[in-house]
């Protein structure tokens, strides 16, 4: 009963086997492919850029993977944030929507992760 009170409260060690860390990742994949054609059939512009449709993918698949490596391990998290932190993005989001599809990626990462 500790055992699963600690893991309930985010202390406990979790362990993700083979199929589920496949199952996870093949998930975040398909939501992030329905994200991008969402984001793909609801853009009102001329065209949209196939780049940030496939960032959108990428981005669920890249978190959900994070997510399943941090695990519960506060250093582990504290060292990817550090590392990400170095990374520099040139790219400017000029659409407040697409600020939105980015953090919709996110939560599905986080989610399957």
């Amino acid at each position: 009963m500790e055992a699963l009170s600690s893991m309930m409260a985010g202390t406990g060690p979790t362990e993700i086997g083979l199929e589920q860390a496949f199952l996870g990742l093949l998930l975040a994949f398909i939501l992030g492919q329905v994200a991008a054609w969402t984001y793909m059939f609801t853009h009102s512009g001329l065209s949209y850029s196939s780049a940030f449709v496939q960032s959108i993918v990428l981005l669920t698949v890249l978190i959900s993977m994070s997510m399943m490596v941090i695990g519960s391990n506060i250093v582990i998290a504290f060292g990817l944030i550090g590392a990400l932190a170095v990374i520099r993005f040139r790219n400017i989001l000029k659409d407040t929507r697409d600020t939105a599809f980015i953090f919709f990626a996110l939560v599905i990462g986080m989610a399957t992760g």
